[in-house]
């Protein structure tokens, strides 16, 4: 059995060793510059197409409620504030 401070020991050695000659602008998990920025760019994508899926349905969900509900609501919200006054 191998002793686990050891094998730590050694991995934190080579590790040290990699990033002595590491570029400073790159972060430590990418390996180019040319990585990280076409990472970054793809995480700008994913976000803005998550927003666009997320605002478009809530848009679309708002626009298909028909004006009955939005009466209903108002009617809701008198007796709630008539109750609201009686306690």
């Amino acid at each position: 059995m191998q002793n686990n401070s050891d094998s730590t020991v050694a991995v934190h050695e080579r590790h040290g060793e990699a990033h002595a000659a590491h570029n400073p602008c790159v972060v430590h998990h990418f390996a180019t510059e040319e990585q990280q920025r076409n990472s970054a760019g793809l995480g700008m994508w994913v976000l803005l197409a998550t927003e666009v899926m997320f605002f478009g349905g809530l848009f679309c969900a708002y626009l298909g409620v028909p004006p009955v509900v939005f009466s209903r609501l108002r009617c809701c919200q008198q007796v709630l504030q008539y109750v609201a006054r009686r306690h």
